[in-house]
């Protein structure tokens, strides 16, 4: 049993690598994009149309070839599916910005590059326990 489905953005191939790896030994369903462009474009939006839904979007700040930011990154994923449940990633993320993420929506935070811990103390506040 899955105890959550997860989906990984960001333009960093290794990243989405690793974060994959980590989600699925901590018993997560993994998805994974890695964005050209908007969040509503065909390419990142399929999950929606197919019908899936994310318990959990970890979501880069900078977004994509067109480098959205994250917050509109978000306001787009919630015009997709408005109970999307977002964690904010980045390298530049210290108390300041994560601040103004949360007040945006965001409902955590991981800087990069994050371990395994990091992203356990995240989900274990928004996942339920299997």
């Amino acid at each position: 049993m899955s105890r959550g489905r997860v989906l990984v953005m960001d333009d960093d191939r290794n990243i989405l690598r690793a974060a994959s790896r980590m989600l699925k030994l901590l018993g997560c369903e993994v998805w994974t994009r890695w964005p050209t462009g908007r969040p509503r474009s065909p390419a990142i939006a399929t999950p929606w149309w197919l019908g899936a839904r994310f318990d959990v979007v970890i979501l880069d700040l900078s977004v994509g070839v067109t480098h959205v930011g994250g917050n509109e990154a978000l306001a787009d994923l919630m015009a997709l599916d408005g109970s999307v449940c977002a964690i904010v990633s980045s390298g530049e993320l210290d108390a300041t910005a994560l601040s103004q993420h949360l007040a945006n929506g965001f409902k955590g935070g991981l800087r990069k590059p994050y371990d395994r811990a990091s992203l356990e103390e995240q989900l274990a506040k928004l996942l339920p326990r299997a």
